[in-house]
């Protein structure tokens, strides 16, 4: 049987992180009273339901994939690759948990000697490409204001050994991949250059991206033998992005990298999405500035002028490619309380996938259940238990460009959504803004009675547990309607109605 365990820090408000994270939560009462004010409705004429979330927050915040652009501008001599370009397969692999959270103190480097004995005391050689985690016991401290301080970390020559291994991604359960900032700015303030964030300038010689602030991980029962997948958001032209890290046990390892298809759009400024989104890209110049500010340094004490590029990011929880919790359809589904994101099973975010295209559909004209039984007669499959559904409407196409994506789709209709929880289908996906039709036809609907049309998909929501994935991309490119896996893991916000994810199909 399979299993998903969670390898990620809740990113939550208050949390002891250095970097804040700023969420503003939309009841579903809220979400009425708004939705009603832009409709021109009494508030007793648009059911509570969809509540929403709004984020400030770093991109380097929680759990996260470092891009090669964090590290500098360029790598090698090239440019850097950002966030939005690293290749899906150095986020996905075999995995290797590498224990130094009883050999090390916090402060202490690990040497290339230490990982070297590690492995032997584990019985494990490195192959290429499998994913290496880092633990320095800094998990155990998440909720103490010392956690930023309490991890051992790489040094050059230890990071230099495993990228020469053909490792690409490497995690840790640290704030950084490296010795504690603040060792790191006492060595600085002796002139020590050599000691400041050795292992991310090393990303600047050197393509390879890690995950900070891992969680979890003395929870994993053995060293390797699992799969590992840390599929960072796409945000555009980030130079990190967050992740829901997870390790997956019960179907053995990897003997060949498969193909992985990116099923997402990016979150990115001036979208044509309803959301409003704002990223504002922090140079690595200005990086460094705001760095020397916080920990009273002299530019001139840096190795060079420029340091670690990052984001900010202002945004809803359901911009982007990203999962509806339990929680966005109502506060009690099946007379229990509504689970919010973070409370999702991971389960219900990886199985096998099947695609049904409904492209050829007009704008707005519902999916019926009828609809769902003939594609799946002409595909040629029968719709198992936790299957993940994708629904293509062709939305996708007009994503990057045009106004009207919003409207373009068709949507499923209230008894198709019934027909699918009867095959018992948790997680349903679509290319589409929503599951329903477009926001707009149902709101003409209901201004002239028609309740029934009004969000029929989201209401069904509060009747049986289910997951939405909306804004998929690339539905498609998939090369065959079903014989695939999907992995839709989303982020781990604290009591919140959704969160991006980077939706893959692993072929």
């Amino acid at each position: 049987m399979v299993k998903v365990r969670d390898l990620s820090y809740t990113m939550q408000n208050f949390s002891m992180e250095p970097n804040e994270v700023k969420i503003t939560h939309l009841s579903h009462g809220e979400s009425q009273r708004r939705r009603a004010k832009i409709l021109g409705l009494r508030t007793d004429q648009v059911q509570p339901f969809g509540a929403n979330d709004h984020i400030i927050t770093l991109s380097h915040a929680g759990t996260h994939v470092d891009a090669p652009w964090h590290f500098g501008p360029t790598t090698a001599g090239q440019p850097a690759k950002k966030i939005d370009q690293v290749p899906l397969e150095w986020c996905y692999g075999n995995g290797v948990l590498l224990d130094f959270s009883q050999s090390k103190k916090p402060g202490e480097a690990i040497l290339m000697e230490d990982i070297k004995k590690e492995l032997r005391r584990i019985g494990y050689t490195l192959k290429p490409m499998d994913i290496v985690m880092i633990r320095t016991g800094a998990e155990d401290y998440e909720d103490d204001p010392r956690f930023a301080e309490m991890a051992s970390g790489l040094v050059k020559e230890s990071l230099m050994w495993l990228l020469d291994q053909g490792i690409k991604l490497i995690g840790t359960d640290a704030f950084t991949l490296d010795i504690p900032i603040p060792k790191m700015v006492e060595e600085l303030k002796k002139s020590n250059r050599n000691a400041f964030f050795p292992v991310h300038y090393a990303g600047r010689e050197r393509e390879y991206i890690h995950a900070e602030k891992l969680a979890n991980l003395k929870t994993l029962p053995n060293s390797f033998g699992f799969k590992v997948a840390m599929f960072p958001i796409k945000i555009e032209d980030g130079a990190g992005g967050w992740t829901r890290a997870v390790a997956i046990e019960g179907e053995g390892i990897l003997t060949k990298m498969p193909e992985l298809l990116d099923l997402s759009v990016p979150i990115m400024s001036q979208s044509m999405e309803r959301y409003d989104i704002t990223i504002d890209h922090i140079t690595h110049e200005e990086a460094a500035r705001r760095f020397a500010k916080r920990y009273g340094i002299s530019l001139k004490l840096l190795p060079t002028s420029d340091l670690y590029a990052n984001d900010e990011v202002s945004c809803s929880s359901h911009a982007g490619t990203h999962v509806d919790a339990p929680w966005h359809f109502g506060r009690v589904v099946e007379g229990k309380p509504a689970k919010t994101i973070d409370q999702v099973p991971l389960e219900w975010c990886y199985g096998d996938g099947v695609l049904l295209d409904f492209s050829h559909k007009k704008a707005n004209d519902p999916i019926t259940a009828l609809d769902l039984m003939k594609e799946l007669d002409r595909i040629g499959y029968d719709l198992k238990p936790r299957d993940i559904v994708l629904i293509r409407t062709g939305a996708e196409d007009h994503f990057y460009n045009d106004p009207n994506f919003n409207e373009v789709a068709s949507g499923l209709s209230g008894e198709a959504l019934l027909w699918l929880f009867d095959k018992e289908i948790i997680m349903m996906g679509t290319d589409s803004f929503t599951m329903d039709i477009s926001i707009d036809v149902m709101s003409q609907k209901l201004k002239t009675g028609d309740k029934a049309a009004y969000f029929p998909v989201h209401k069904g929501g509060i009747l049986k547990e289910n997951c939405h994935v909306e804004k998929l991309y690339n539905l498609k490119e998939l090369p065959r309607p079903f014989g695939f896996k999907v992995a839709m893991f989303p982020v781990k916000l604290e009591n919140c109605s959704g969160a991006w994810t980077r939706a893959v199909a692993i072929l």
